[in-house]
């Protein structure tokens, strides 16, 4: 399975959410990923609406909009770091795309998400100063893509991520598709 074999070795650590963590079990955390000029205003404007709206939430009362993460999969920080919460992943590396052409960078949308897998009861330390001291049952129950409830089983994810992946690469290797 040549997929194992591109997957990264050790997974990236997401930053301290932009929200601080709540009781709310329904609090969501949003993760874009992006690369290049296109993306880099887009993830400036979707950042500053997420947080225009959130406030607006907040200010409702109990708000289930929790925190946001720019996955960077270009492997090199840039000058939007400092504007919007970002995590710099690796791009894929080029030995796993046919032919080696890096020059369509969707590739590494599947790629950034990941790396972003974690083990939360392998980091315990890490996890609890994220949603405080649980139980090693409960943490055991923490969903292993990142710190914060999603709107997809694990279980689900872990199957649509290969496939997300795979079918992007099919779309790369049809020239009809590719144009």
């Amino acid at each position: 399975n040549s997929q194992a074999e591109v997957l990264p070795s050790e997974p990236t650590a997401l930053p301290s959410p932009t929200s601080q963590p709540t009781s709310n079990p329904r609090q969501y955390h949003v993760i874009t990923s992006a690369q290049g000029f296109g993306n880099h205003w887009q993830a400036r404007i979707h950042y500053w609406w997420y947080q225009r709206q959130r406030q607006l939430c907040q200010a409702q009362g109990q708000c289930d909009m929790g925190g946001f993460t720019r996955l960077l999969h270009s492997g090199e920080a840039d000058d939007l770091m400092d504007e919007v919460p970002t995590v710099v992943v690796r791009p894929i590396p080029k030995e796993a795309i046919p032919g080696g052409d890096t020059s369509y960078v969707v590739l590494n949308r599947p790629y950034a998400f990941m790396q972003c897998y974690i083990v939360p009861k392998q980091y315990p330390d890490i996890v609890r100063s994220f949603i405080g001291n649980v139980s090693d049952a409960e943490l055991a129950e923490v969903p292993q893509i990142g710190n914060s409830p999603t709107f997809i089983s694990v279980r689900d994810f872990r199957k649509l991520a290969p496939v997300w992946y795979n079918t992007t690469m099919d779309i790369f290797k049809d020239d009809t598709a590719h144009k």
